[in-house]
C-alpha cells in the first residue's frame, strides 16, 4: 500500500501548489487562455489546437479536487488494505482524477463532453468495484441514468456545431437557439448532479467502496453538474427556465431530507443529505447567483468527504456493518474521529463559524428576501431543519445510543490521521474562501429576525428531534418509513418499471436474481445454453432440418 502513500502525497503537493495559483489568481484578476498546439502526428491531417480555462473559480475547483483525492488515496492505503484489486482502485481513482481536471479547464463543449463521459465511465468502474449482483444492479443505474443527461449534452453539442462555434460565450449572444439549449444542458447537468427526476442512482451507488464515496459520490462526480450549469449560467436569462430549476431543487431538498429522516443505513444518509445540499447549489442557481452557489459548493465538498471518511471509519470497525442501530461506537473507539464526525455533520447543519456556516447563512438570508412563494420559503426552511435532525439523528446513533465495544479491525493511526487533518480545514475554509470570494462585500441593512434565520433553524431543528425521539413510534410505521426512505418510490418509477415490463424481472425476482444478471453476463449464458438444448432435441437425427436453419440464419444476416 506504500503506493497508495505515494500518490496520495503527491496528490496534496499538487494541492499546495494549486492553492498558492488560487492566491496569485484572485489577487491579480487574470484569465488565461493556454493554447496547446497539437502537430507532426501521424494519424493527424491537420494540426489540432486544444484550449484550457484557467480562472480563480477553476483553480479553486482544482485544489478541492486535489486536496480531497490526495486525503482519500492516503486514508485508502489503510482501508483497503488487503484487497487484491488495490492496484485497479489506484488506476481508477487517478483516471477519475484526470477526467475531472479535463472537465474543469475545459472551455469549450466538446473537451467539456470528454471530461463528462470520462467521469461516467470511471464511476460506473468504481460503483461496480466489488463485483457482485447489489453492486452490478447499482452500477447498471448509474450509467443509464448518466446517459440519459449524455445524450442531453450530445443533443447540444450538435446545436454548437450548426452555430458554427465550440465556445459557449460566443453561443450565449445568440437567443434563437437559448432555449433549447438551455433545456439540453439543464438535463446533463440534472441526471449528473443527480437532481428530481433522476435522484434514484445517487443512492444506489453508495454500494462502492467508502473511499469512493467520499470522492466521487459527495464532493466531485456529483458536483460536476452544478458545476457545468455555473459555467453555462449566462445562459439562464430565461425566467421559465431558471423558476424550473429552483421548483425541481427544492423538491429535491424536500424529498432527500425527508427520506434521510427514515433512513438507517448510515452510507445512504450521507448520500441523501448530499442530494439534499446539491438542491441547495441548484436552488441558489436558479436564483441567479452563480458565485453563491459555487461557494458553497467547495464547502459543501470539503466537510461532506471528511464525513464520509468519519463514516468509513465506523463501518470499517463494525466489521462493514452500515446499519447504524448496530454499529460500534464511536467515541469508545476513537474520541479524535468521533469529535471529527461531530464537527463535519455541524458544519452540515449550518452552525455559526463552520465551514458551511458562512454559505449556508448568506443563502438563506438571500432566499428569505427573494421574491419566492410562499410554499417554497416553507420548503426551504423545512429542508434546513431536516438537515439538522438527520445529522444529530447520525451523531445520537453512533455517538450516544450505541453500546456496542469496538471489534479491534479499526488501524487508528492513518485513517484516524486523515480525518484530523481534513477537520482542521474544514473548521477555517469557509471563512477564508469567503475573503477571498468575495474581498469586497456589499453593505446589506436587514432585521434582526433576518439575521439570525440560520442560527433560529438549527436550534429549531435539534429540538425537533429531541421531542421526535419521544414519539418515534407513532410517526415511524413500516409502511411510512418505507415510503419515506425510498424517496417516495422514486427508484421503482424511475428504474422499477423498466425492471418489472422490460426485462422480465418478475419471474426473476422469485429467483433472488439481480436483473443485470439476468439479462446480461451469466443470464445470457443460460439462456443460449437452454435455446441450444431445444434446438439440438428438435433437430437431431434431421440433416436437412439443419441444413435448411443454416441457411434461413445466413439470409437473416
Amino acid at each position: 500500500m506504500k503506493n497508495y502513500m505515494v500518490y496520495g502525497f503527491g496528490l496534496l503537493i499538487v494541492a499546495l501548489l494549486e492553492l498558492v495559483g488560487l492566491i496569485y489568481m484572485m489577487g491579480s484578476g487574470k484569465i488565461w487562455i493556454i493554447e496547446v498546439v497539437m502537430s507532426g502526428m501521424k494519424f493527424m491531417v491537420q494540426d489540432m489546437s486544444v484550449y484550457f480555462l484557467i480562472d480563480s473559480m477553476s483553480v479553486m475547483f482544482l485544489f478541492v479536487v486535489s486536496f480531497i483525492s490526495g486525503c482519500v488515496l492516503v486514508y485508502s492505503s489503510s482501508y483497503m488494505e488487503g484487497d487484491k484489486f488495490s492496484g485497479k482502485f489506484l488506476i481508477l481513482v487517478f483516471m477519475f482524477v484526470l477526467s475531472m481536471k479535463l472537465m474543469i479547464l475545459s472551455p469549450n463543449m466538446i473537451m467539456i463532453l470528454l471530461g463528462w463521459d470520462g467521469l461516467g465511465l470511471v464511476s460506473y468502474c468504481l460503483v461496480i468495484y466489488y463485483n457482485n449482483e447489489s453492486s452490478s444492479s447499482a452500477g447498471m443505474i448509474t450509467v443509464m441514468t448518466n446517459r440519459l443527461g449524455d445524450v442531453g449534452m450530445l443533443m447540444s453539442v450538435v446545436f454548437f456545431l450548426i452555430y458554427g462555434s465550440w465556445v459557449y460565450e460566443e453561443m450565449c449572444s445568440e437567443k434563437s437557439f437559448m432555449i433549447i439549449l438551455m433545456l439540453l444542458v439543464m438535463v446533463g447537468g440534472f441526471t449528473k448532479s443527480a437532481q428530481m427526476p433522476f435522484s434514484a442512482w445517487l443512492p444506489a451507488a453508495m454500494a462502492a467502496p467508502t473511499p469512493v464515496s467520499a470522492l466521487v459520490h459527495s464532493s466531485t462526480l456529483v458536483t460536476a453538474g452544478v458545476y457545468l450549469l455555473i459555467r453555462l449560467s449566462m445562459m439562464y436569462s430565461s425566467e421559465e427556465v431558471s423558476t424550473m430549476m429552483m421548483f425541481m431543487s427544492v423538491v429535491t431538498m424536500f424529498m432527500s431530507g425527508l427520506g434521510a429522516l427514515y433512513e438507517m443505513d448510515m452510507k445512504k444518509v450521507i448520500a441523501l443529505s448530499t442530494l439534499s445540499q446539491l438542491g441547495v447549489m441548484m436552488m441558489v442557481l436558479g436564483a441567479g447567483m452563480p458565485v453563491l452557489s459555487f461557494f458553497h459548493l467547495v464547502n459543501h465538498a470539503l466537510f461532506k468527504a471528511m464525513l464520509f471518511l468519519c463514516a468509513g471509519v465506523a463501518i470499517h470497525s463494525s466489521m462493514n456493518n452500515q446499519d447504524m442501530r448496530s454499529m460500534s461506537n464511536v467515541f469508545l473507539m476513537s474520541p479524535s474521529v468521533s469529535m471529527s464526525m461531530i464537527i463535519s455533520s455541524l458544519s452540515l447543519s449550518g452552525f455559526p463559524f463552520l465551514s458551511g456556516f458562512y454559505s449556508k447563512d448568506m443563502i438563506l438570508e438571500i432566499m428569505y428576501e427573494f421574491n419566492n412563494s410562499l410554499l417554497v420559503t416553507v420548503m426551504i426552511f423545512l429542508s434546513t431543519m431536516f438537515t439538522v435532525m438527520y445529522s444529530f439523528r447520525m451523531i445520537y446513533y453512533l455517538l450516544v445510543k450505541s453500546d456496542s465495544s469496538c471489534s479491534g479491525y479499526f488501524n487508528e493511526g492513518v485513517m484516524s490521521n486523515v480525518v484530523i487533518f481534513m477537520s482542521m480545514v474544514v473548521v477555517w475554509f469557509g471563512s477564508v474562501a469567503g475573503w477571498l470570494m468575495f474581498p469586497s462585500p456589499s453593505y446589506a441593512f436587514m432585521e434582526l429576525k433576518v439575521k439570525l434565520i440560520s442560527v433560529m433553524l438549527v436550534v429549531m431543528g435539534a429540538l425537533m428531534y429531541i421531542v421526535s425521539l419521544k414519539l418515534e413510534s407513532v410517526y415511524k410505521g413500516k409502511e411510512m418509513s418505507k415510503f419515506f426512505s425510498s424517496m417516495w418510490y422514486l427508484s421503482d418509477l424511475t428504474s422499477g418499471v423498466l425492471y418489472k415490463n422490460f426485462f422480465w424481472m418478475k419471474n426473476m425476482s422469485k429467483n433472488s436474481e439481480v436483473w443485470v444478471e439476468g439479462v446480461s453476463g451469466s443470464g445470457v449464458k443460460r439462456t443460449m445454453m437452454s435455446a441450444m438444448k431445444v434446438w439440438f432435441r428438435k433437430f437431431m437425427g434431421s440433416l436437412m432440418k439443419i441444413v435448411m436453419m443454416l441457411v434461413l440464419l445466413l439470409v437473416m444476416m
